[in-house]
Formats: structure tokens, C-alpha cells, sequence
């Protein structure tokens, strides 16, 4: 295992090329205005995805486009309207985050399947393989689309929590949740229903905040979900 951690390639330092500029791409980002985060990240072996871009979606609407100018007012009504009750949903993710969340969701299920320790850990694993591979494909989508965060393009948005910084599309959050959901979800299904409800939520509380646009955690879900099912269908034999 250290082994493989020391051969996966997160060790490598971004040269600082590849940035596209001009209107709709992505710029540091208020209050510290920080070079963007692990670029390099999509460089980083996978444990199941054949590469960083298997999965790969369709590019972000072009700026000015009227899917780009949706998406703005998309992110305009989110956070003009959030309520208190989606305001409690934030906190409650932010306390959590997907990774805790679904590893507990995952340790309340085995212990009421009452699975053996083999099969317990074999769970964990998978859950834990599918959150990562699916980072690493959100993170080779934000360094291909590099799009702007909504705060860059709406300087007055009024954000919940402060921005990230890297590229807005697609979500890292609700991937990670997806990921999880799709697991778990496989494993578990008479539990699958509740697991992606949380899943969706995980994703759709960030625009809320303000810092995706809706369409960057609809995708992630997606990503997310796509990745569980594959781990757990390489896990049982079924791809090679």
C-alpha cells in the first residue's frame, strides 16, 4: 500500500501551464485570490477508472450561450432564494462532508446485516476506492473546461460559505456523495432510495451556498454514482 501511494503520481508540481484565459474561464477566486488547487490531480492513479477521463462529461454551455446565461440565473435564484431550512442543510454537510456521512452510512448498514469482518471491510474499501476515482475524474473535467466560479462572474452573489479554489464545473462535493450512494447503494438496496436522496442533497446544498453553479453538482452526482456502480460491478468479477 505505500507502495502504490508512493507511485500514484500526486507528488507532481504543477508548471503553471494550461490555464486558458478570457471571458467564462475560471480566476482566482475572493478573499485571498489563491493559485488554483491540485491541478494535477487528474495525473493521480485510479483504483478503478481506467484514466482520469473515463468518464468525462460534455462541456459546460459556452459563455453568452443561453445554456451559459441559465445557469447564472440559475445560480442567481438558488442563492436570492435560500431559505433557513436549506441554510440548516448546509451546516448540517459542512459538519459532515460525503466522506463522513456515507463511511457511517456504511457502518450502520453492516451492523445490521451483521456482515463478517471480511466482507465488512470489503464495503469500506469499495466506498472509500470509489469517492477518490471519482475526485480524480471531477478534477481532470475542472482542469480540462477550467469554467469560472459563479462569484466571478456575479461579484455581489451573496455566499454562504467562501469559494474554492479551483475551476466551478463540475462538483467535487456531490461526486464524492454520489460515489458513496452508488456503492452503498449496490450493496445495500432496500437502503438505495434514502442513500441517493442524500446524495442529491449533499450536491444540490452547494449551489445554494453559492459557489456551483446547478448544473456543476447535477453532473457530479451523476460522476459519482457512475463510479460506484462500476467499482462494485469490478468487484464482483463483472468487468475485467
Amino acid at each position: 500500500a505505500v507502495a502504490r501511494g508512493q507511485d500514484d503520481g500526486s507528488d507532481a508540481v504543477w508548471d503553471g501551464s494550461g490555464w486558458p484565459t478570457g471571458d467564462g474561464y475560471y480566476v482566482r477566486t475572493p478573499p485571498e485570490f489563491p493559485d488554483p488547487a491540485v491541478p494535477l490531480a487528474s495525473t493521480w492513479r485510479t483504483w478503478v477508472l481506467p484514466s482520469s477521463d473515463a468518464i468525462r462529461p460534455a462541456p459546460f454551455p459556452a459563455f453568452g450561450t443561453l445554456g451559459w446565461n441559465a445557469e447564472v440565473a440559475g445560480i442567481r435564484r438558488a442563492v436570492e432564494g435560500r431559505t433557513p431550512a436549506q441554510e440548516r442543510i448546509i451546516d448540517y454537510w459542512l459538519s459532515k462532508g460525503p466522506n463522513g456521512y456515507f463511511t457511517a452510512s456504511a457502518v450502520d448498514l453492516i451492523e445490521r446485516e451483521n456482515l463478517s469482518d471480511v466482507d465488512a471491510a470489503n464495503v469500506l474499501a469499495m466506498t472509500s476506492a470509489a469517492m477518490y476515482d471519482a475526485l480524480v475524474a471531477v478534477w481532470d473535467a475542472k482542469y480540462t473546461y477550467w469554467v469560472a466560479r459563479p462569484i466571478s462572474i456575479v461579484p455581489d452573489l451573496n455566499l454562504y460559505i467562501p469559494t474554492p479554489p479551483y475551476p466551478s464545473y463540475p462538483g467535487g462535493f456531490g461526486a464524492a456523495a454520489g460515489a458513496g450512494a452508488g456503492v452503498l447503494g449496490a450493496v445495500f438496496p432496500e437502503a438505495e432510495v434514502d442513500l441517493l436522496a442524500a446524495a442529491v442533497e449533499a450536491g444540490v446544498q452547494r449551489g445554494w451556498c453559492g459557489i456551483h453553479y446547478v448544473l456543476d453538482d447535477d453532473v457530479a452526482v451523476l460522476m459519482g454514482c457512475q463510479t460506484g456502480r462500476m467499482t462494485v460491478s469490478m468487484v464482483n468479477g463483472d468487468v475485467a
